[in-house]
């Protein structure tokens, strides 16, 4: 029995029943970016970052036609309006990841893009929910800066370079012209041509067999026992 008459409430737990997160996590659909200070398991890399700005910014149409001269307006119909609009949204969710923006905020410390174009790329994600026009506002404007056009030449120049690199790559490593000479001009007859024995410095003779240096009167190798002549 209780000592004294207690009031029983029912409280509420206070967390909504449909879920609504502003940012999203790394394991959402719709962002992939690695978690911070999970070093050899999970690794945040530039490269990461620049992959995405080149697959997402090849999905963008161009300013001309997509925008009106106030850029606010989308002027595409039907089809082409509804894959501009997707694409925004995909560009909007990616830059909503928290993980992802804590990383580019320290690239902003870098010197990788300036706090005016990484508040730029906040309001993207803030017009993540937004209405078409608004979000159309704000991922041109996006686009437009200097930051975010300093990404996607880095991006264009790191793709341009792993593709130079994989056609260079045969499974053989270049040898130096140098080295070739030099392997060349140490091969069993490289010095003539026929049966003609090579000579070495101090009138010695190099058996085309074993390369052994002989005696300059000698006609057959004390190594080997071959005749010098070939």
């Amino acid at each position: 029995m209780l000592p004294c008459r207690l009031p029983l409430v029912s409280l509420t737990h206070g967390f909504p029943d449909t879920s609504s997160p502003f940012f999203a996590s790394a394991s959402s659909s719709t962002s992939t970016f690695a978690i911070e200070n999970r070093q050899g398991f999970q690794d945040q890399k530039p490269e990461a970052v620049l992959k995405r700005v080149g697959e997402l910014n090849s999905k963008l149409p161009s300013s001309s036609s997509t925008f009106e001269s106030e850029g606010i307006e989308i002027t595409s119909k039907g089809k082409g309006k509804a894959s501009e609009i997707k694409a925004y949204r995909e560009l909007a969710n990616w830059c909503s990841d928290w993980h992802l923006l804590s990383f580019i905020r320290m690239e902003v410390v870098g010197g990788l893009i300036e706090e005016s174009d990484f508040k730029t790329l906040l309001n993207v994600a803030l017009a993540a929910k937004a209405e078409d026009d608004v979000l159309a506002r704000a991922v041109k404007k996006l686009t437009n800066s200097s930051g975010w056009q300093t990404m996607v030449t880095f991006a264009a120049e790191a793709a341009a370079s792993k593709t130079t690199v994989a056609n260079r790559n045969d499974g053989f490593e270049e040898i130096p012209p140098e080295l070739l000479n030099d392997m060349s001009m140490e091969q069993p007859g490289a010095a003539g041509s026929g049966s003609a024995t090579p000579a070495t410095a101090g009138g010695m003779k190099a058996c085309p067999h074993c390369t052994f240096e002989n005696d300059a009167g000698a006609t057959d190798c004390d190594v080997c026992g071959l005749p010098l002549a070939g």
